[in-house]
């Protein structure tokens, strides 16, 4: 017998392998002994005629049938003795009887790349740090002072301080079916920043039920969206409701009344909402922190990854994608991007995985314990249920938690630089 292992690349192998006459026969019996179970011969009982029965009527046939079968046996005894992990399923390209009686074969298949991992020099990310300003400070209060408001009805629009709902028809130089459809309803408190202030200049000194045509677009052209189609297109706008709004005064009360006097100063309201604030982005932060040290790993540690890997990550996005939009078939293009993220997931967990191998990263037993433990008191659970939960299928906690401990050793090995942004 023979064996040769071929690097395709760094991530598919090739092995060729040569089988006696003997070492063949002695592969085939084994397969021969499980078929015959599935055999039934005239005078016996399914699966028990003597062997030598069913090879002499079926012998030919049966090994004929399963050289596949024998060339996979063989395949699978050669890989444990060597002690390769395979990923994916193997792809037999090429098999053959030889004169002598022999088996000759090739399998190719898939081993994840082994990643030589040797400092994070170089890798340089950039980490936020937020500050509150005085404008988010006046930018709630006002926000509260709104939400607490009262409204009166009005017959004219003489400040920015109304809630206007329009009517919205299709203008003049529409069709007559266009014209005909059903107004649509919109309304809008004219201090509203994403507000196209032309569009609010044109309704000042309007009367409630007033009526009049433009093409101005409501909202701010950054954020309506509008095609090339109906960027100009006029349209026709009916007043039809007209509210003066009234806002409480920004004190101590507002704060009061705002939390069910859960705080007692507008102070501890200002203040809360900016912690709030806060642990938002810092957690925002830290997932784009994440992102920039997946992009600089995989760009630092560039390779092929294994094919099988890639079509499980873009099976599932693609399913994901049809599901959300009840499609039955994507575009190329994105197709395309498809394959790209799933190329970058099959890098990444690559990566990870040899990072984590190297500077023995995964949880250890004892650090679940005390995770466990920390869990069970902050909760006030009993440990044994919480150990339970952790390792079960529906918990990711255990994942997170080695996620952060994956991070933390990264961060520390890396250069930070800090970018202050205010809020």
């Amino acid at each position: 017998m023979s064996i040769e292992i071929q690097n395709l690349n760094e991530s598919e192998r090739k092995v060729s392998i040569q089988m006696e006459k003997e070492e063949t026969q002695k592969y085939f019996e084994e397969i021969l002994k499980k078929e015959a179970k599935k055999l039934t011969i005239p005078g016996f009982r399914k699966g028990k005629a003597p062997l030598s029965l069913v090879k002499k009527m079926y012998g030919d046939a049966l090994f004929y049938d399963n050289l596949d079968k024998i060339a996979e046996n063989k395949f699978w005894d050669e890989i444990d003795l060597q002690g390769i992990e395979v990923f994916g399923v193997p792809k037999l390209t090429d098999i053959n009887l030889d004169e002598n009686g022999g088996l000759k074969f090739e399998i190719e298949f898939e081993v994840l790349p082994q990643i030589e991992i040797t400092d994070f020099d170089g890798i340089e990310v950039e980490k936020e740090e937020y500050e509150i300003s005085d404008k988010f400070y006046e930018d709630i209060v006002e926000y509260v002072r709104f939400q607490l408001r009262t409204e009166e009805p009005a017959e004219i629009i003489d400040s920015m301080d109304y809630i206007v709902e329009l009517e919205i028809f299709n203008g003049s130089n529409t069709s007559e079916k266009e014209s005909a459809q059903e107004p649509k309803k919109y309304s809008l408190y004219l201090k509203n920043l994403e507000l196209n202030q032309e569009f609010v200049n044109l309704l000042l000194n309007k009367k409630l039920n007033e009526e009049f045509e433009t093409s101005i677009p409501i909202l701010n052209n950054d954020i309506e969206k509008q095609t090339s189609k109906d960027a100009d297109q006029i349209k026709k706008y009916k007043i039809v409701t007209i509210k003066k709004v009234i806002l409480p005064e920004a004190n101590d009360e507002l704060a009061k009344k705002f939390t069910n006097d859960q705080l007692k100063t507008l102070e501890e309201l200002k203040q809360q909402f900016a912690q709030r604030e806060l642990e938002y982005r810092k957690a925002e932060a830290y997932q784009k922190l994440k992102d920039e040290i997946r992009k600089a790993l995989i760009s630092k540690y560039n390779f092929h990854p294994p094919t099988s890997l890639i079509e499980r990550a873009a099976k599932y996005y693609s399913e994901d994608i049809k599901k959300k939009y009840n499609v039955n078939q994507l575009p190329e293009e994105t197709l395309k991007t498809i394959n790209e993220y799933a190329s970058n997931d099959a890098k990444w967990y690559i990566i990870k995985k040899s990072i984590k191998d190297k500077f023995n990263l995964n949880l250890s037993e004892q650090e679940v314990i005390e995770y466990a433990q920390s869990l069970a008191e902050k909760f006030n659970i009993n440990h044994e249920a919480v150990l339970k939960f952790l390792y079960s299928d529906k918990s990711t906690l255990l994942d997170e938690k080695e996620d952060e401990k994956f991070f933390n050793f990264i961060l520390d090995k890396i250069k930070i630089n800090t970018k202050k942004v205010i809020i």
